[in-house]
């Protein structure tokens, strides 16, 4: 009978303690949150959205989205007429493009797989600053051979 007011005290000092450790928060998870349209919520995926939401809008938005997407260097090694002829000629191949799934997501690269408007899949590759203004370096696209009559892909 002497052990069974330790045990009481022990199974209610028990009791105390636990309710406190499951309600502790737990570490923060590994995997990159995804906001509703499978971009993930980073700089990159941010970047590479609005990248594709103003290809797929037209020359109009592409023309004005550039500036503000592509960091300094870029923009200094390809003049804005070569990149919208670059342009033009993609979107007459691919149409809009539409997001299938990320398939890498890292600080300063992210690559997603699109779709174009006749659902041809194509990986592209988004590499971008790592620290502030956070821009836009690449923008390059594996395509298949049928698209170019060659291998290779296109880079922006």
């Amino acid at each position: 009978m002497r052990c069974l007011p330790r045990l009481i005290t022990a199974l209610l000092m028990l009791a105390l303690v636990l309710p406190a450790a499951a309600e502790s928060p737990s570490p923060p998870k590994a995997k990159v949150e995804k906001k509703s349209d499978g971009w993930p919520d980073t700089r990159e995926g941010d970047l590479a959205r609005r990248w594709v939401e103003a290809f797929s809008k037209g020359e109009k938005a592409m023309r004005a989205a550039i500036p503000d997407l592509l960091s300094k260097e870029s923009l200094a090694k390809t003049g804005m007429d070569e990149r919208m002829e670059r342009y033009r000629s993609l979107h007459d191949k691919m149409g809009s493009l539409m997001l299938v799934k990320i398939e890498k997501s890292a600080p300063g690269e992210l690559t997603a797989l699109l779709a174009t408007s006749e659902m041809e899949q194509i990986p592209f590759t988004f590499k971008s600053q790592t620290e502030a203004p956070y821009k836009l370096l690449s923008v390059t696209a594996q395509m298949m051979q049928q698209m170019h009559g060659h291998g290779g892909g296109f880079s922006h």
